[in-house]
């Protein structure tokens, strides 16, 4: 069974739907940015075609083929990019210093990881995750799925199956911790929408209550006003009282109809 076929079934099976888009867009972005900043002072010049670099041919060629196909085939559809660099000596640098050198010059895309295997030495290989993958968990989580990880392959027997092993599990866990950032990013992004969601509904049935009453408030009004209208029409009528007045200090104010004619005296 090769390394591609076990990338793809573990693709098939760990893959969440909208990696391979969102991962698309960054990988083409980082390039275009990548191409720009790369040093060309690198002691081991330009990243080879192939995803396994090994100038001193530690592992067979047609392992090495196997294993690069693999991961091309993960980095072209996920844009993970897995680098396995075997060196036989590292002289007095860190692991992680080389690791480190590596992934700047050579990387293709922020998720990325670096396995870094030297025959001989113990603990190995070492797996050195991208900072860009590690910043969004626990340190100390990333520190025991690595370690964790390193011990499972440090229990293969051979270089060969050791590398084979390394490049496998170091897809696995890239994936693993991406496709929780993107889920978890995504639940977030659905609570938030179910909080808005919510909130708008809220919103709208406060503006229909006070339409609601608005629209109660004024029928009662003028219903009360034809009431108190009806009722007024229903009390018996009465005159006014009438406030007399005397004129000009007179004691009575009648001969509003009296008539005086003038005429000669009679004889």
């Amino acid at each position: 069974e090769t390394i591609l076929g076990d990338v793809r079934k573990r693709e098939a099976q760990m893959m969440h739907p909208l990696v391979q888009f969102l991962m698309a867009v960054i990988f083409t972005a980082t390039l275009a940015a990548q191409s720009v900043e790369k040093h060309l002072d690198f002691e081991w010049g330009p990243r080879p075609k192939n995803a396994v670099f090994d100038p001193d041919g530690q592992i067979g060629t047609k392992l090495a083929k196997d294993i690069s196909d693999g991961l091309a085939e993960v980095l072209k559809n996920e844009s993970i990019d897995i680098m396995v660099i075997i060196l036989k000596d590292l002289g007095n640098a860190p692991p992680e210093f080389v690791a480190n050198r590596f992934e700047k010059e050579w990387s293709k895309s922020p998720f990325n990881c670096v396995v870094l295997y030297v025959p001989g030495a113990s603990n190995n290989p070492l797996l050195f995750p991208s900072k860009k993958v590690s910043e969004y968990h626990d340190p100390d989580e990333i520190i025991d799925v690595i370690s964790d990880t390193e011990k499972k392959i440090a229990e293969k027997n051979g270089t060969d199956e050791k590398v084979k092993t390394a490049a496998v599990e170091a897809v696995d866990m890239l994936r693993y911790w991406i496709n929780t950032v993107i889920i978890t990013s995504n639940t977030l992004h659905q609570q938030q929408e179910v909080l808005t969601y919510f909130k708008k509904r809220r919103e709208q049935r406060i503006r229909y209550l006070v339409l609601l009453g608005v629209a109660t408030l004024i029928p009662s009004i003028s219903a009360i006003w034809i009431l108190v209208a009806y009722l007024k029409r229903l009390r018996p009528a009465y005159f006014p009282k009438h406030s007399w007045q005397t004129r000009l200090g007179a004691p009575h104010a009648g001969g509003n109809n009296v008539v005086v004619k003038l005429g000669s005296p009679k004889a």
